[in-house]
């Protein structure tokens, strides 16, 4: 009998290993690193910022959309509580998203990585075919320039790092650029 109950939860065990796997590799959208010369990240310039972007790369996914991948590193010498990371683009759209997404207490350690939800190990990465980047229209001038940028963040301690001047005069910079040159929303993520 006690045999029988272990042979069951080691099945149970292996079966529930096995659809989680196959739920993993179904959730890696298929994507295609859309060339620098067609939609370029580009990283602000932020020399006291405690986080670093890493590898940064504008994706296209195959069923529609896409946007910026990277890696975020705690350069400083802090264990970082929270942060706000955002991209502002030269079409006058973007993003803002904070960590933790909930009131975790887990801390991003000095040299640590941050888990930021955009890292391209996420993807299935593709290559770019000539069919994809017709149709996605992959293939003509630059459509944009993304800045990626830190706008806040809190250590451990309470002290904080914030350049949401520096995030907010880029914002308005790019959408007045948009406005002025016609460009608004004309992104290669666009289906």
């Amino acid at each position: 009998m006690r045999a029988t109950v272990t042979i069951c939860v080691v099945l149970i065990c292996v079966s529930i290993s096995e659809a989680q796997e196959t739920k993993e590799t179904l959730a890696r959208e298929q994507s295609v690193v859309v060339p620098r010369n067609i939609a370029l990240p580009a990283i602000a310039s932020q020399p006291e910022c405690p986080l670093e972007f890493e590898n940064s790369v504008f994706v296209a996914h195959l069923k529609g959309g896409g946007g910026e991948t990277f890696r975020l590193r705690n350069r400083g010498n802090k264990p970082i509580r929270k942060f706000t990371i955002a991209a502002v683009t030269s079409n006058g759209t973007g993003w803002q998203t904070d960590w933790p997404t909930n009131h975790s207490s887990v801390l991003v350690m000095p040299g640590d990585l941050a888990p930021s939800g955009f890292e391209i190990n996420q993807l299935q990465i593709e290559p770019l075919n000539d069919s994809f980047k017709k149709k996605r229209k992959l293939d003509g001038p630059m459509m944009a320039v993304s800045v990626l940028i830190v706008v806040r963040v809190e250590f451990s301690d309470g002290t904080i790092y914030d350049d949401s001047a520096t995030f907010k005069a880029l914002e308005a910079y790019f959408n007045d650029l948009a406005m002025k040159t016609d460009r608004r929303c004309h992104t290669p993520t666009s289906p």
